[in-house]
């Protein structure tokens, strides 16, 4: 009896343990079931999930381009009102910038016809007159002042590019007979891209001791005596000069005494040679300067004379001071601008322009003596031109019946309707920078800020 309950114990153990397994089974399929058609059925976690994330990214992209067309309605309404301005691009070619004939807002680089660069100031737009920088490239500014530009480098002839010419910034000399040029200096090289600048800051004499400083020389006081049988003179190393009010000073040089002034140098020579260097040349005026001291302009008009080298290097200098509209400075001509453009006008087909004397006998319009060379003009006529070139040459001469050895440290360049042997382009003579005379007026040289 007891081995036979255990037995019916052991086998009612044995089925509830099978069926609980099988159940279990059956319960996990069942929900297994369940998941996957929740998790990857029609309307499962997946597939909602993706349709939640598209939905997402729907009006994502919705509020992103009704943000983008609010920017751009309230861009349209600024620019209609003239708040925001879009980026200025101009010109890129001398052709459109004469048939836009717009004032360029910007410095910027422009190609003529034969694919030469040129750069063109802010604040200045391109004439008519030239579309080849061989024929010599005209701008003017808002005041109509107008300059040429005059290239360093190589300058492309034709339209082939075959035909160039290799122009150096540089001082020079040039053949009495034939005007070729010879180098005397160059202003920089690439083997010697400063050898403009001596220690003392300035550079090398050349022929007759011209030369040309980038720094203001100044003047030592000092007194000195000239004496005769009847009288001494005292003279004052100082820019009134003699005593008597005439023009003088200086140091005692063996049996004379040397009197003079001193002149007004360059501006900025290194900033000028730098600008060059960067922007492949330089702008000179067009015209001999016009106007009166309180405003001069370089246009075409009555030269202006009787002004000395001091009060001419002021204006010039001054011509842009403090002027943010336009992208040039200027200055008084220098000998590196005045030789340079000889060499361009020569190089571009008038050959021994160095020694063209003067077309005009009798002083008249800058403009209208006929001496036109890549539309610059009277660089050979009308006036001669002050400068910033030095000159410590002495000569010999005579006053109130003393003998002096008279020191001329100013340099005036180019011809003059006086018209002697010596009134050619390239003629530079030296004077007082205090004197002023009928014969000599001044030219801009413009280069890019």
């Amino acid at each position: 009896m007891k081995t036979k309950e255990i037995m019916e114990k052991k086998t009612t153990q044995q089925g509830i343990t099978l069926i609980a397994l099988v159940v279990t089974i059956v319960v996990l399929l069942i929900l297994s079931g369940v998941t996957i058609n929740s998790v990857l059925g029609d309307q499962g976690i997946f597939k909602t999930a993706k349709e939640a994330a598209t939905r997402f990214n729907e009006a994502q992209q919705k509020e992103e381009q009704e943000l983008a067309n609010l920017m751009n309605a309230l861009n349209d309404s600024l620019n209609d009102s003239g708040m925001i301005e879009e980026p200025w691009e101009g010109p890129s070619t001398i052709q459109e910038a004469i048939q836009q004939n717009v004032f360029f807002e910007e410095t910027k680089e422009v190609k003529d016809d034969y694919g030469n660069s040129l750069t063109i100031p802010k604040g200045c737009k391109v004439t008519s007159d030239a579309t080849k920088v061989p024929e010599g490239i005209v701008i003017e500014d808002e005041e109509q002042n107008q300059f040429v530009w005059i290239p360093v480098g190589i300058v492309k002839e034709d339209s082939t590019g075959s035909i160039t010419s290799n122009i150096q910034l540089g001082r020079y000399i040039f053949d009495t007979s034939t005007g070729q040029a010879s180098s005397i200096q160059y202003a920089y090289t690439q083997e010697n891209p400063n050898n403009y600048l001596n220690t003392d800051g300035t550079v090398g004499l050349i022929e007759n001791h011209f030369t040309e400083l980038s720094i203001n020389r100044q003047i030592t006081a000092a007194i000195g005596k000239i004496a005769n049988q009847n009288r001494n003179h005292n003279i004052i190393s100082r820019a009134t000069g003699w005593e008597d009010g005439n023009q003088g000073g200086g140091s005692e040089d063996g049996n004379y005494q040397v009197i003079g002034d001193d002149n007004t140098t360059a501006k900025n020579l290194p900033a000028f040679i730098e600008s060059v260097k960067k922007y492949g040349g330089y702008y000179i005026g067009r015209y001999e300067v016009v106007g009166t001291e309180s405003k001069i302009y370089s246009k075409a008009g009555a030269p202006m004379v009787n002004v000395s080298q001091l009060k001419a290097a002021d204006l010039a200098r001054n011509m842009y001071q403090n002027n943010g509209t336009v992208g040039l400075e200027s200055d008084l001509v220098n000998s590196y601008a005045w030789d340079t453009a000889t060499v361009f006008i020569q190089e571009m087909g008038n050959p021994n322009y160095a020694n063209q004397v003067s077309i005009n006998s009798t002083k008249t319009n800058t403009g209208g003596t006929g001496d036109k060379r890549c539309n610059i003009y009277d660089m050979a006529s009308n006036v001669s031109e002050w400068t910033t070139e030095y000159s410590d040459a002495k000569i010999k001469a005579v006053y109130q019946d003393e003998t002096v050895l008279q020191k001329n440290p100013c340099t005036y360049r180019g011809g003059s309707y006086e018209k002697d042997s010596n009134t050619v382009a390239t003629r530079n003579h030296g004077d007082f920078a205090n004197n002023s005379y009928d014969y000599i007026g001044f030219r801009i040289v413009a280069y890019i800020k």
